[in-house]
């Protein structure tokens, strides 16, 4: 069973970066000011540490985990992302790196119903061959760039399931830790 979004409250951005946090809140986004001088963006589907420390990892981290379950760690440094995985690992959140090109995915896709409906027949075969050929074609990318975020993961040293591994490639002393074993 999927587990159910919370909406993100300024009470529950307190209880994670502290009560002496600035929030300033438009449009249902905030923008986060710790004591200690981090700045972060939060809105209901995406949390963006803009800098701070690994107090700001932590917060974010957590905060991730209880509005949404875990999370995925989007654009940055490989520095960012690498400490971003290590505040989850030692957590207990189930983060990953995210894949990217999901807007070129869907271009790519319509352009090849959109040629596909041109170029073949006009009749009914023809939209719907260039769609299967579109779907196909949408599928591979995202499977091509599923394996990409998981190389990057693997560079930056998290080579355990958490990443979309599987477990037997994992060493026996990670095997252990989580569980595993």
């Amino acid at each position: 069973m999927k587990r159910q979004r919370k909406t993100i409250t300024p009470e529950m951005i307190r209880q994670y970066f502290g009560q002496s946090a600035r929030i300033r809140s438009f449009a249902g986004r905030y923008t986060v000011r710790t004591s200690n001088g981090g700045e972060v963006k939060i809105s209901q589907t995406n949390i963006d540490p803009v800098y701070g420390g690994s107090d700001v990892c932590r917060a974010a981290v957590l905060l991730s985990n209880e509005a949404w379950g875990g999370g995925r760690v989007h654009g940055g440094s490989p520095e960012f992302k690498l400490a971003m995985l290590a505040h989850g690992e030692a957590e207990g959140v189930n983060l990953r790196v995210a894949e990217r090109g999901r807007w070129a995915r869907a271009f790519v896709a319509a352009l090849i119903v959109f040629i596909g409906s041109n170029v073949l027949d006009r009749s009914y075969h023809g939209p719907t061959i260039s769609g299967v050929i579109a779907l196909v074609f949408w599928l591979l990318m995202r499977r091509a760039a599923k394996r990409r975020a998981q190389r990057e993961a693997e560079q930056l040293g998290f080579q355990f399931p958490r990443v979309g591994g599987d477990p037997r490639d994992a060493s026996r002393e990670d095997a252990e830790r989580e569980g595993w074993l």
